[in-house]
């Protein structure tokens, strides 16, 4: 799988307005864990570090297990994770797009294991286009 910087183009505000808009479609309150400063400080820290993209899920992962959002915590993270790949997905078959979106969402949240994850990416990775078909680059 590819290295590069996965998260870069995501800052913690950028998280924090996601979990904002996605708390206000399902009129809850937004408010702030506990552990919103560890969680930010985890992600400004790996943000900028080119890394394999299971890795970037990862670091997802381990910012949406110190619920730094009262709300929508794990909505926000997983949303975030698939965001990486967005350009891939639309990529993809309508079934297969659903299979990974839900896939990474699962991994994120703690709901299926990394050799799960890995099985759907590799899955997916078949479909997906080559740079030279596409303009997109691989895994």
């Amino acid at each position: 799988m590819q290295t590069k910087p996965w998260l870069n183009g995501m800052s913690w505000d950028d998280l924090v307005t996601i979990n904002q808009l996605l708390c206000q479609s399902q009129k809850v309150p937004v408010e702030h864990g506990k552990n919103q400063s560890k969680a930010r400080q985890l992600w400004e820290n790996a943000r900028t570090k080119p890394m394999e993209l299971t890795a970037a899920f990862d670091v997802c992962k381990q910012c949406s297990h110190l619920f730094p959002f009262t709300f929508n915590n794990g909505n926000t993270f997983a949303t975030v994770s698939r965001q990486i790949v967005e350009d891939w997905i639309e990529s993809l078959p309508s079934y297969e797009a659903h299979l990974l979106r839900t896939g990474i969402g699962h991994y994120v949240n703690g709901k299926i294991s990394k050799q799960e994850l890995v099985a759907t990416l590799r899955h997916a990775e078949t479909t997906w286009k080559t740079a030279g078909e596409s303009g997109r680059s691989s895994l």
